[in-house]
């Protein structure tokens, strides 16, 4: 919904381009497409490296998908296929000089990665809530900055237009609905505030780092997620050489309830395992000797 905001409320020309990388979510991808085909745009998705090991890289790889049709640069803050963290800010700055709508894809970012969007400032920036904020299915946030207000349209209108100003609730059409999600989202943020959000992200990026060095130990296993605590967050994506981890995904949950996530990415099947503050150590030793269990 938040990203259809701007997909759908700003005004296109034929002609125009969408930067974006072959890593963004399917959702995101189709929303786009779905753009480029109505108003005649072409798409530009510059191909992510495997293997990251510097934001410039991740600067330079989308810079050199820019031209003087760019219209609007989409990316993630965190990608869903390897965790790899975003600079932002950098990356906002570049599509602000290009002259490009700046469009942030953050479902992941929120409660993993530090995240101050008066200091980043894009143009819009879209986040799930029910993941590492641990809030209610259904919550999520669009933020819209003051210079992109009066451009966009909103989808759906109501009493939200009814205002005066700019203010981003126009775009928020609540209707009649159930608010206990968004009171349980108030809640959800005051039980992590509670815990403390330096505390939260130096135990997972621990469990995250555990990971990585266990998983290291597999003979053939390839860590697409980088090392750079900066580069990355709760995620980790690996894959193995010449294992097909899709079945092996399946035994863990179905035989062990043990939670991953199995796709293909860069014509290799790779796992994704999330690690929040509610894992330990000892089940991440667990999963790993389940999975060489299934290897041997």
């Amino acid at each position: 919904m938040a990203m259809s905001v701007p997909a759908q409320g700003l005004t296109w020309e034929e002609g125009g381009e969408i930067l974006m990388s072959d890593q963004e979510y399917g959702a995101v991808s189709a929303c786009w497409d779905y753009i480029a085909t109505r108003y005649k745009m072409e798409i530009v998705r510059v191909e992510l490296p495997m293997k990251i090991e510097s934001a410039e890289q991740i600067i330079d790889t989308f810079k050199a998908g820019f031209s003087n049709r760019t219209s609007v640069f989409v990316f993630g803050h965190v990608y869903w296929s390897t965790g790899l963290a975003t600079p932002i800010k950098e990356l906002t700055e570049l599509g602000r000089e290009r002259g490009a709508w700046v469009v942030i894809d953050g479902a992941h970012a929120v409660g993993m990665v530090p995240l101050n969007l008066d200091d980043v400032n894009p143009h819009f920036y879209c986040s799930s809530l029910h993941k590492w904020v641990l809030s209610a299915k259904g919550t999520g946030m669009l933020y819209v900055s003051e210079d992109a207000y009066d451009h966009v349209e909103p989808l759906i209108l109501g009493g939200n237009v009814r205002q005066e100003g700019n203010n981003a609730s126009k775009f928020d059409m609540m209707g009649t609905r159930d608010q206990t999600p968004f009171m349980g989202l108030g809640a959800a943020l005051d039980f992590q505030n509670e815990i403390g959000w330096d505390r939260i992200r130096t135990y997972c990026q621990g469990l995250a780092g555990y990971l990585k060095e266990r998983i290291k130990r597999i003979k053939g296993a390839r860590i697409l997620t980088p090392i750079d605590s900066e580069l990355s967050g709760f995620i980790t994506t690996f894959g193995i050489e010449g294992v097909d981890l899709g079945p092996i995904r399946d035994e863990l949950w179905n035989d062990e309830q043990i939670e991953t996530v199995a796709f293909g990415l860069g014509g290799m099947s790779v796992m994704r395992i999330s690690t929040h503050f509610y894992n330990c150590r000892e089940d991440i030793d667990g999963m790993i000797s389940a999975i060489e269990k299934r290897l041997r």
